[in-house]
């Protein structure tokens, strides 16, 4: 027995190391760094997150204070660009990582997160559901907890390395609100919640706010709540853990509140949570539950792969569950497409401040929501014949009629992502329904059909989100290096000139990343540490 529990706990490994060889994998087609020139530091990466690595770095070095730091423009407190930035327990890696080498570290951070997140995706299914080695369907969990590290969010996203621990960490902590719905211990709530903040206080807050909605969710569909008193006893213990999980938080929490209350961006707008709109069509989240899809500003992409989109809908429609646990299914379904489409939910979802670019920034949640329905589905066990032929039959018409209505997309992707909601959907079908005997065949068949979806899905999105600046990058380092050490030695009085030029004037390159044309750079002073420099 003990040997098996053993083994159950360290089944979690196996979906980090596939979702980080599949992203090698990708890595290598796309020719980005460590296997080509290419860099996934772009944009905001490429201006700022880079060089507050770089910061961290001297931090570490013994150089330098995480409070208050002399080389940001004429000095000033950096509480809050660190507790958005770089509390990570991943960014500490940079402390192994030459300057020279920092689009390498990126990549890495990227690698690490995305694997984490399908590995915790993957421990809240079996958590959540208790299942152990022995059960047979269990490949499935591992297939959607792929789907959760590789999704259009993660992808898209990347080069905001800090919101990626919000990822990873809304599987815990909707795991530990669960188990307080059951009567659980509350630490199981508030840990989670208190390293969520403080990994990233903007996902962890998000992560907070869907925890919420989590709870009445697992509450409708749970047969254990049976009673108002009950009910009352559970969400008090609930509001206790997340209000302990806070204030665990709040030596890194307070002072980056009173750090921005201080600023030109600690106003809250609430006209925004007043303009009672929707953003955009709501039928249009069908249209990007395809292959190389993208969130904008009034449309929302939650592709996570066919197996999720398929299973959320046979849930939903076609599986055997209680009509009560379906109908509950269906609403909160609406709900969460609400979230992205009707402006209040927009607006407090993004934290109460309008959003001007990187749409959507907590779209993982209706991600996650997607891949638990599919999953709840497949666990039941409790499919008709032909379920989930029907099941194919309507995604795939759904994708159809609202690329005919909106457009927007490439005909070849949705052709595509069609083509795998049919195969995964047959293969599924001849598994469940026992139609030949060596189901195993249609097991690895079903896996493998998957990740050759999420990985062509990484390419074609990593194609567009990257830029070639690698090479410029180290000849760039090496020259200021070089300048600034010559400096030092020649000139040890005290003056200051904070930027002359940027960065992107001497990157000669054409790509696809427009951060190269701004010249908004100010914060080289933070990785070259000119305070010192005198310069």
């Amino acid at each position: 027995m003990k040997k098996n529990m053993s083994k159950n706990r360290l089944d979690i490994i196996y979906p980090f190391i596939t979702t980080l060889l599949l992203l090698l994998i990708v890595l290598a087609i796309c020719n980005i760094t460590p296997f080509g020139p290419n860099s996934l530091a772009i944009r905001d990466a490429n201006i700022q997150y880079l060089d507050f690595y770089g910061f961290l770095k001297n931090v570490l070095n013994g150089n330098g204070s995480l409070g208050y730091s002399f080389s940001k423009t004429l000095g000033g407190n950096f509480s809050a660009v660190y507790s958005y930035y770089l509390t990570s327990p991943f960014a500490l890696l940079v402390y192994v990582f030459p300057k020279s080498s920092f689009h390498l570290f990126f990549t890495c951070l990227i690698c690490l997160k995305l694997s984490l997140a399908s590995s915790m995706f993957y421990l809240f299914l079996t958590k959540r559901f208790n299942v152990n080695l022995s059960y047979r369907n269990r490949f499935i969990f591992f297939v959607l907890s792929i789907g959760y590290g590789l999704s259009n969010y993660t992808l898209t996203q990347s080069s905001n390395i800090m919101w990626i621990d919000g990822v990873y960490m809304l599987p815990l902590i909707l795991l530990g609100t669960y188990r307080i719905m059951q009567g659980d211990k509350i630490y199981k709530l508030s840990i989670p919640v208190a390293l969520s903040i403080i990994f990233n206080w903007y996902s962890g807050g998000i992560n907070c706010l869907f925890s919420f909605f989590w709870f009445l969710f697992e509450v409708s569909i749970s047969n254990e709540i049976k009673s108002v008193k009950l009910f009352i006893n559970r969400t008090i213990k609930y509001v206790l853990s997340m209000l302990i999980g806070v204030l665990l938080s709040s030596f890194i929490f307070l002072p980056t509140v009173f750090a921005m209350l201080s600023g030109n961006r600690g106003t809250f707008d609430l006209y925004y949570f007043k303009y009672d709109v929707f953003i955009g069509n709501i039928l249009s989240v069908f249209q990007d539950m395809s292959i190389n899809s993208y969130s904008d500003s009034d449309r929302i992409a939650l592709y996570c792969g066919a197996i999720g989109f398929v299973g959320w809908i046979h849930t939903a429609l076609f599986s055997k569950i209680s009509n009560k646990t379906k109908g509950f299914i269906i609403l909160f379904s609406f709900i969460c497409v609400l979230l992205f489409y009707w402006q209040p939910f927009y607006f407090t979802f993004s934290l109460f401040k309008p959003v001007y670019s990187f749409w959507c920034r907590y779209s993982y949640i209706g991600i996650f929501f997607i891949l638990f329905v599919s999953a709840y589905g497949f666990y039941q066990e409790k499919h008709t014949k032909y379920s989930l032929l029907y099941s194919s039959f309507i995604c795939s018409l759904l994708l159809l009629i609202t690329q005919y209505l909106f457009g927007g997309h490439r005909r070849l992707d949705i052709v595509i992502t069609i083509f795998f909601i049919i195969g995964i959907s047959v293969l599924s079908c001849c598994y469940y329904n026992n139609f030949f005997k060596h189901k195993r065949v249609f097991k690895i068949a079903m896996i493998l059909i998957a990740f050759c979806e999420m990985s062509l899905n990484s390419i074609l999105i990593y194609n567009t989100k990257k830029n070639m600046l690698v090479p410029q990058y180290q000849t760039y380092f090496s020259n200021e290096e070089s300048i600034i050490k010559s400096i030092k030695s020649f000139d040890t009085s005290i003056y200051r000139i904070n930027q002359t030029s940027t960065k992107n004037q001497f990157y000669q390159n054409s790509d696809n990343d427009k951060s190269v044309s701004l010249q908004a750079t100010y914060n080289e002073s933070l990785n070259y540490d000119l305070k010192t420099a005198g310069i």
